[in-house]
């Protein structure tokens, strides 16, 4: 698959969804300098060629943050915190927080990330699911039941607790977040159930 990747490269260099592919190959075997070199590039061209592309951001920080390269992950990500892409990077930033040890702040990081993915609901559900598995369900749970509070019918954030609660182990709780979703979902729509 290398070998491929290697070609298809040379045949393509200039092709952002190639780089990310080879990138998060190379990422998996355990290439951490090619894969975030590759990274780096697709980032590069992607807000040269479309002005940037939130998967591709993403799989760069993150690649970042599976090399350990945090001070670097924080500089590219704090670029970003006034655009469009402001709920990756504050997420990303909070998961280098939270592996500081820093978990006040890694709360906040992820907090701003929510505030800033208002109105993109899969935004919102992946920042959710990230929060907690990074520093516990305990203030994605919260952040939920706030905003439940605000806007009952937010199917990202009933979706999220529906997940939750059943990998706490709490399926009745759990049944009672996938009931108010099926009875949110409009039969007319393509947005599908939710497992």
């Amino acid at each position: 698959l290398g070998k491929l990747y290697g070609l298809t490269l040379e045949k393509y260099p200039d092709n952002a969804d190639w780089l990310v592919r080879a990138g998060i190959f190379y990422a998996q075997q355990d290439d951490g300098e090619q894969a975030e070199k590759l990274l780096e590039r697709a980032w590069q061209l992607s807000l040269e060629q479309t002005g940037g592309r939130m998967q591709i951001f993403d799989a760069y920080l993150g690649t970042l943050g599976q090399l350990e390269k945090l001070d670097k992950l924080q500089a590219v990500a704090s670029k970003y915190i006034d655009t469009e892409f402001a709920p990756v990077a504050y997420a990303s930033m909070a998961e280098v927080k939270a592996k500081m040890g820093n978990r006040a702040t890694a709360v906040d990081y992820y907090r701003k990330a929510l505030d800033k993915s208002a109105g993109n609901e899969s935004l919102v559900y992946g920042v959710l699911v990230n929060m907690a598995k990074v520093i516990g369900t305990d203030e994605a749970v919260r952040w939920c039941n706030d905003k439940l509070a605000e806007a009952p019918d937010s199917l990202p954030v009933i979706t999220v607790l529906f997940r939750i609660y059943l990998m706490q182990g709490e399926p009745n709780k759990a049944m009672g977040y996938v009931n108010k979703a099926i009875d949110l979902i409009d039969p007319e729509t393509n947005r599908g159930l939710l497992v």
